[in-house]
């Protein structure tokens, strides 16, 4: 699944440049980047019932080219961080005190397709068609609270791991400034294949090494909202 899904996005990106490359000549080609500082994910449907979690938080970044002229018809691709519940405990190992804590996080990168309204003003709407896939797993830290900032890590490994594919669309609007930046907001919805994953709440630290949890393997429709900066050139 992983190879096939990466396999897509170099065909998509090759196509993308290949469309780049065939566009009639101009003096220039709108594009524009988006940086996420902020983004919350809240799980809906099954996904909100089975992982056990509240909401997630991350950052993202997205870019996009105009590849017909005067058609405000972009292609890009989006990158997303978030971590969605974190279970920490201390407890005495090896003489001394460890902390051990389980991270259940999600990376997800998309094509998108981004289109939006001739609308000359300083606030514009838009709407993107997204495909692509999402990782999510659980990692275990363990550090030694009484050891020093920069050696103090006794371990880390994977608890549990799962690639599936991932589409859905996403609405926004956006409002140039006087610094020719732009302020975003934008609602994302995605979902796609089955994946398995940890349910959140059914951690249970006993020590660095004995982690008893439960995984589910099912769909993770999801909300994502998020404030941007804007850059366009």
């Amino acid at each position: 699944m992983k190879k096939e899904i990466l396999l897509w996005h170099l065909l998509f990106f090759t196509g993308l440049v290949q469309a780049q490359q065939e566009t009639p000549a101009r003096k220039h080609t709108r594009k524009f980047y988006a940086f996420t500082p902020l983004q919350l994910m809240v799980p809906v449907g099954e996904f909100k019932d089975k992982a056990n979690f509240g909401t997630g938080l991350g950052l993202g970044f997205r870019g996009a080219w105009e590849v017909l002229k005067d058609r405000y018809i972009f292609l890009g691709g989006e990158i997303d961080y978030l971590m969605y519940h974190k279970s920490s405990v201390k407890l005495p190992y090896n003489g001394t005190t460890a902390r051990t804590a389980v991270n259940n996080q999600i990376f997800m990168t998309h094509a998108m397709v981004h289109v939006i309204p001739r609308l000359n003003t300083k606030l514009y709407p838009y709407a993107e068609g997204l495909l692509g896939f999402k990782h999510l797993y659980s990692k275990v830290n363990i550090v030694d609270t009484q050891a020093d900032s920069d050696n103090n890590q006794i371990d880390n490994y994977a608890l549990q791991k799962d690639w599936a594919m991932s589409f859905g669309g996403a609405v926004g609007i956006a409002k140039k400034t006087k610094s020719g930046l732009a302020v975003d907001l934008r609602v994302m919805f995605l979902n796609g294949s089955r994946t398995r994953y940890v349910q959140g709440r059914s951690v249970a630290i006993k020590g660095p090494y004995d982690i008893t949890y439960s995984t589910r393997l099912g769909f993770t429709p999801s909300l994502f909202i998020q404030l941007n900066i804007l850059g366009f050139d």
